[in-house]
């Protein structure tokens, strides 16, 4: 059996990892955690009015660090 579990953060993400996590499950499942990151002009500005901080890449590369360290806790 194959899962994929969404993970963002959240209080409702955290419960569906928990519930995940003690469910008994077939041998040979795989769980794979996932997450979506919006990348560039979508990650910093709105549709019709991009706002990019000076320091956008380092930035983008921080929240993006954030958000895997978040998933290799969640995968644990």
């Amino acid at each position: 059996m194959r899962v994929m579990l969404a993970f963002d953060g959240s209080a409702g993400a955290e419960a569906a990892r928990d519930l995940v996590a003690h469910l008994r499950w077939p041998t040979g499942t795989a769980i794979t955690v996932v997450a979506a990151l919006e990348r560039g002009l979508d990650l910093f500005g709105a549709p019709d009015w991009a706002v990019v901080p000076r320091d956008a890449a380092e930035s983008e590369a921080l929240i993006l660090a954030d958000l895997q360290e978040s998933l290799r806790q969640a995968a644990d």
